[in-house]
């Protein structure tokens, strides 16, 4: 095969992927609900079902951090790092991950310090190389190109291969850093016990007080695309700074928690927000929905949540690993989403495109994206309908189990008798 045929082909695939991972993104308009979702636990081959962490590297395996080791997910198969099998590794509890620009992973733990993870080689950091603690809590790699590092001993910065420490004698306000964000602008942010605090000209300040932000242990921190910084607390709920300015959300305004334990945006600019004890939320708009255990999520406490490279969104729980997916073939309907009962009889299309569904609590109409309910109330003979159809003049034949309805011009008629049914027939 000629350069040019090869340079077709591989530009037809590429543009192939790129179609595909732009279509399979999760449909926002859809409630939580909706999506198609996966999930994974011991049964399916993690070695835990805590998963704290979650990322996707340059070569498309997905990596996921749990309480017994480092996993590497290529979809169909689950491989374990740890300290079996990998010296480097000094505790299985990993906490953190991220991959630089180089291609590198690093791999935060809860005591065993720094790892990296490059060319099929793990290479560990610890305060013998200068880390503040061996007890990572959270990685960001800056504009720069610098990697920060929150631990339990405050903030290390790594450039150029050396390690410099920031910590209470060096002007932090509280050593345990558990979450770091950088805005668009370059603001450099950090969350500790202590609130929110602002890094700049390499001295810190704190931002937030009792007036402006409820509660000042941060959880976690993210900075969207537009310059809003999104802060999770743990027990003050969610809050955004904006424009300089705090605004606050809480259960009272539709939040399932206020004990705000992750947060992520997605490629459509929705924030997704895991909480400690009360599932996970989507804020589109001004508007919350949850996603909880009881309506499939794998336990109730989200650790860490992540969009991979085909719009597909991974949940890490203390009772698994959940994947929502748009599910673009199959879109489910219930009591959830307006319809009159969960169990679904006859389902029937009439010539306006009115779509008609028979349910055993009545005869739902879908059109323009809503359900209506018509039952005994609308003069139907039972709410249990069996059959839907439409005749030559456009009027709705309902079948249930006390007579047969017509519905003509928006009024529903009875027919009970066996001779007004043969009358019908002759018709």
């Amino acid at each position: 095969m000629s350069t040019r045929g090869r340079l077709v082909i591989s530009l037809c695939f590429w543009l192939l992927f790129f179609a595909y991972c732009a279509a399979a993104a999760l449909n926002p308009g859809k409630d939580i609900k909706q999506y198609h979702q996966d999930t994974w636990t011991t049964d399916q081959g993690l070695p835990q079902n805590t998963v704290l962490s979650i990322l996707e590297s340059h070569d498309g395996y997905l990596w996921f951090g749990t309480e017994l080791g480092l996993v590497r997910f290529d979809g169909l198969r689950f491989t374990v790092f740890d300290k079996r099998n990998t010296p480097e590794f000094k505790t299985n509890v990993i906490t953190a991950l991220l991959e630089d620009r180089a291609q590198a992973l690093w791999i935060g733990t809860a005591t065993g310090g720094l790892v990296r993870y490059r060319e099929g080689k793990f290479t560990n950091f610890t305060v013998k190389e200068g880390l503040s603690s061996d007890s990572v809590n959270c990685l960001l790699q800056d504009a720069s190109g610098a990697l920060w590092i929150g631990t339990n001993g405050g903030l290390s910065r790594m450039h150029n291969g050396r390690f410099a420490v920031y910590n209470t004698r060096a002007g932090l306000p509280d050593d345990e850093v558990l979450a770091l964000a950088e805005g668009p602008d370059r603001s450099f942010w950090i969350g500790t016990h202590s609130g929110l605090i602002q890094f700049s000209q390499n001295k810190f300040a704190v931002y937030s007080t009792s007036a402006n932000l409820p509660d000042p242990y941060i959880r976690c921190l993210y900075a969207d695309r537009q310059g809003v910084l999104w802060i999770g607390s743990n027990g003050g709920g969610l809050s955004e700074l904006r424009n300089g300015k705090f605004a606050n959300y809480s259960t009272r305004n539709g939040l399932s928690s206020n004990a705000v334990s992750s947060l992520y945006e997605d490629r459509d600019g929705n924030l997704w927000i895991g909480t400690f004890s009360s599932g996970l939320n989507r804020l589109a708009g001004k508007t919350f929905s949850a996603y909880l255990s009881k309506d499939g999520l794998s336990a109730d406490d989200v650790r860490c949540i992540f969009q991979d490279r085909s719009g597909d969104l991974w949940i890490g729980t203390g009772g698994g690993l959940d994947r929502l997916s748009d599910g673009k073939l199959f879109t489910g309907y219930g009591i959830r989403e307006g319809l009159a009962s969960n169990t679904a009889l006859p389902v029937f299309e009439d010539r306006d495109a009115n779509l008609w569904i028979g349910t055993d609590r009545g005869l739902n109409r879908f059109r323009n994206s809503k359900f209506s309910l018509f039952t005994v109330q609308d003069g139907l003979a039972d709410n249990f309908i069996f059959t839907v159809t439409e005749d030559r003049e456009g009027d709705l034949w309902i079948g249930t189990r006390k007579g047969l309805n017509r519905i003509h011009h928006g009024l529903a008629t009875t027919y009970r008798s066996p001779t007004v049914f043969q009358r019908i027939l002759l018709m």
